[in-house]
């Protein structure tokens, strides 16, 4: 259970990371050490707002995993697939900095976790009951 919880806050932490980006890149402000001369596409620029728009996708997509795994939601790495997706996607344009560059380094960490959990997923179940012939099962 401890694991669920830190893989919700590590998935959470992760998206709300992103709110940064998506703000630098519509030039609502310029958070931390984020500045708009280091971002690729230009911020304000029509490639800047819409990639933005990605870095807030991929951000809620995050949040959303974290709350699939925490609520006991069997399908949340498929979830987690799409956000790594999206995350590379808007991350990619910016990966000479080096807060991006570390955005797609645990973007590749989660893209590990999710092939691993889908395979384990997509192994087919085993039924160790025993066969009792034709009428197995009725009284």
């Amino acid at each position: 259970m401890i694991s669920r919880w830190a893989g919700a806050a590590a998935l959470a932490g992760h998206g709300l990371l992103h709110l940064p980006g998506a703000a630098l890149l519509w030039r609502w402000g310029q958070p931390g050490t984020l500045r708009y001369a280091d971002m690729s596409p230009p911020p304000g620029t029509g490639a800047g707002i819409a990639v933005g728009g990605l870095w807030l996708v991929g951000g809620a997509l995050f949040v959303v995993t974290a709350i699939s795994l925490l609520t006991g939601g069997s399908r949340w790495y498929r979830i987690m697939g799409v956000a790594v997706v999206v995350s590379c996607a808007a991350l990619l344009p910016s990966a000479s900095m080096q807060v991006a560059a570390a955005g797609l380094v645990l973007d590749w960490i989660a893209l590990v976790v999710v092939i691993m959990v889908g395979a384990r997923a997509a192994e087919p179940a085993t039924d160790h009951s025993p066969v009792r012939g034709l009428g197995a099962g009725l009284p």
